[in-house]
């Protein structure tokens, strides 16, 4: 009877510790699975325009070794998740580390004070993604001829948040070149205290050095 009883318990342990586990990843595929610890799940896309996947696995437990599946290519990878973590940051398929902490230069000895703080908007230890859609903001990007332009809809993808801005001004800067430089205004629509975007494609700075010291 004690020997049941013990038993009993260690199940009881084992469901109390067990968790539902919440995974997403950005892929530009029509399908995405993911393999946790050897088996293979579907992820569901509910927005085609989008580029994000999502699926959620019940009664884990303890670490998790995963990796993605999209379009019958896996990574050559292992992800792993903690025994406490509920979630996935927003991962993207094919890149190994979705947070890598980067070297920091040394604080300046007087504090910049005009800084609003801090944000993820820019976390160095993240890379973002931007996705615009709409058919005149593809006009925009392949015939930038006039430096205007108009963005339907514009969707960020930060470590652990998505915003989506539609109907966007845009402007253009150095359009001769490929990799031009745009700008949009949101207007009232802020995204952790800014409205105003800037992106550059640096193409005359190669090493991004311009891009660290800021």
């Amino acid at each position: 009877m004690y020997k049941l009883l013990f038993i009993a318990t260690l199940c009881f342990i084992g469901a109390a510790n067990a968790r539902d586990v919440i995974f997403k990843v950005l892929g530009f595929g029509s399908k995405m699975q993911v393999s946790v610890n050897g088996q293979v799940y579907n992820l569901v896309n509910k927005n085609e325009e989008q580029p994000m996947f999502k699926g959620k696995l019940l009664n884990v437990d303890g670490p998790i070794e995963y990796s993605y599946i999209m379009d019958g290519n896996q990574e050559g990878f292992t992800r792993t998740l903690d025994a406490s973590a509920t979630k996935t940051y927003n991962d993207f398929f094919g890149r190994q580390y979705t947070i890598l902490k980067l070297e920091q230069f040394n604080k300046l000895s007087t504090p910049w004070t005009r800084s609003i703080g801090d944000t993820s908007l820019f976390d160095d230890s993240y890379i973002p993604t931007v996705h615009v859609t709409g058919s005149r903001a593809e006009e925009f990007f392949k015939k930038p001829t006039t430096g205007k332009g108009f963005l339907e809809k514009m969707t960020f993808y930060l470590k652990d948040e998505t915003y989506i801005v539609k109907n966007i001004d845009a402007t253009a800067k150095n359009y001769e070149f490929d990799r031009f430089q745009f700008r949009v205004d949101f207007g009232n629509n802020a995204i952790h205290g800014r409205s105003l975007f800037k992106f550059r494609g640096a193409g005359e700075d190669p090493t991004q050095l311009r891009q660290d010291i800021y």
